[in-house]
């Protein structure tokens, strides 16, 4: 049996926001990150988390990988080694699509500090 994925983590930048943005400035960046979220969302199914079931500090949260990620962090070795090796280079792609001024914005919204950022979507 799955269990649902809760958290009561505050984030320190909304990955979801920057990575929204990532998809609609580069054509390429879906393809680099979309088997990474394949992968992670498997590890999570033969760990028995339940991703779909992701309840974020808000309902902009829908959709993030974060506290899946936290999770396999928790109990998948492999995942561990897997995301250091994919995640500098990941980061990497992604914060060269960004500017400061959306990072900034990500980590004000993490911190409840300005409204969300998806109304615009």
């Amino acid at each position: 049996m799955t269990q649902p994925v809760r958290s009561g983590l505050r984030c320190s930048s909304c990955t979801l926001y920057l990575v929204r943005l990532c998809y609609g400035r580069s054509f390429w960046f879906p393809l680099f990150r979309e088997p990474l979220v394949l992968g992670m969302k498997l590890l999570g199914r033969l760990h028995g988390i339940a991703y779909a079931a992701v309840e974020g500090p808000n309902k902009d949260c829908k959709g993030c990988l974060r506290h899946l990620k936290n999770r396999l962090k928790e109990c998948s070795p492999v995942f561990v080694f897997l995301n250091g090796l994919a995640n500098p280079a990941f980061n990497r792609l992604r914060d060269s699509q960004l500017a400061k001024e959306d990072k900034a914005t990500a980590k004000h919204f993490a911190a409840g500090e300005c409204p969300s950022p998806f109304r615009g979507e």
